[in-house]
């Protein structure tokens, strides 16, 4: 007998305020026709504004086949600096094709590619440093060595990806290419203890528009910097946990963490200028439910 597969999407993460939590609500069909495709849509409060989400995906465990997802989006993001009055709302809509590649059961390499388009726009400015409108189209490839086991207490193993996004913003003939590279990597040590480690790097190349730009704060990077405040052209940063569950029922358990979080970045003014590097470094602890 076929299980339901109509599931809830519900998430929340606090911010370092109000105003920068994120939260997230929608609903995802698993299994349309019994093929395992997907259909879902989400509605998100996220970087200070309304973000909404629907896609169409085939499932990408077929290994001989181009597994396809459409995705259309909609994204109102509040943009602020640190030492500056200066701020906007950058509103974007478009849309994705990601193809992902067949692959062998015995081999860890993956790969993708997404074409990516979508419309931008400036609204509530603050002075006349309003960046220009336009029209973004670009092309990402992505590949992944894949050594990761999951595991929902002890996982195991790494997995490193590495992201190149050329493209090119119609309207300001601007070029806006990115690149992000990931290491995550999980160290068993004992049967409900784990070490894990997350490194991330990527950098835009810029000319001098903010909103072509990455984003470091707590919620993505270093647990307790402001969060949607620092927009930067090249960011690094490693999140270390020491993880250890302690059974409590069938398949529950609650997970002590130990980590420490440490990022260096470049972030923009909202002319575009480049700042000196700054270093953030963070630690703590917590419980989860799992």
């Amino acid at each position: 007998q076929e299980k339901i597969t109509l599931a809830p999407i519900v998430g929340f993460t606090s911010g370092s305020s109000l105003q920068d939590m994120n939260a997230t609500i929608g609903l995802v069909e698993y299994n349309i026709g019994g093929t395992g495709t997907q259909l879902g849509g989400q509605f998100s409060y996220s970087q200070r504004g309304p973000n909404v989400e629907l896609w169409l995906a085939q499932h990408a465990l077929e290994p001989g086949r181009w597994a396809k997802e459409l995705k259309g989006a909609y994204a109102s993001n509040g943009i602020r600096f640190s030492d500056s009055s200066t701020s906007w709302t950058r509103n974007r809509l478009g849309g994705e094709l990601e193809i992902k590649g067949p692959y062998g059961y015995g081999s860890p390499l993956r790969y993708e590619i997404v074409l990516r388009t979508y419309h931008e726009s400036v609204h509530d400015e603050t002075d006349a440093s309003k960046p220009s409108d336009g029209y973004y189209v670009g092309l990402i490839p992505e590949i992944t060595w894949d050594q990761y086991h999951w595991h929902d207490l002890v996982p195991k193993g790494y997995r490193i990806t590495l992201e190149v996004k050329p493209g090119f913003f119609f309207g300001a003939n601007q070029q806006r290419h990115e690149i992000e590279l990931q290491y995550l990597h999980a160290l068993p040590l004992g049967a409900t203890t784990v070490l894990m480690v997350n490194q991330v790097f990527e950098a835009v190349n810029n000319s001098g528009n903010p909103n072509h730009s990455l984003l470091i704060g707590s919620i993505r990077g270093v647990r307790g910097l402001s969060d949607n405040l620092y927009r930067t052209r090249a960011q690094g940063y490693a999140n270390v946990e020491l993880r250890h569950a302690i059974p409590i029922a069938a398949r529950w358990a609650l997970q002590g963490v130990l980590f420490t979080d440490v990022g260096g970045f470049q972030s923009f003014s909202p002319h575009g200028t480049v700042r000196d590097w700054e270093t953030a470094v963070s630690a703590g602890t917590g419980i989860r439910v799992v």
